[in-house]
């Protein structure tokens, strides 16, 4: 019997192509070295929904070592309240 594990949509490294949630919004994390970018990170909220826009602003730390995300449309019991996550 083979099986075949596949991530979640959520998190980090999950399944990017799952688009099921329209509008629910990624952030790709990307480093350069020294000739081009490459791709590092894959990264989806939690409990997304539809029309969440992750990924609308993000900042990164001075160290580089914590990256925020905003969700401006998240809905976190209030509507379009908006949420920011922390990596």
């Amino acid at each position: 019997m083979h099986t075949s594990y596949e991530p979640p949509s959520t998190g980090i490294n999950g399944q990017a192509a799952d688009d099921s949630a329209g509008g629910a919004g990624a952030a790709y994390l990307f480093t350069w070295d020294g000739g081009s970018w490459m791709q590092e990170a894959f990264i989806k909220a939690s409990g997304t929904a539809a029309g969440d826009r992750f990924g609308s602003t993000v900042a990164l730390s001075a160290d580089g070592n914590v990256l925020a995300v905003g969700a401006a449309n998240e809905d976190g019991g209030k509507s379009e309240s908006g949420a920011a996550c922390l990596y």
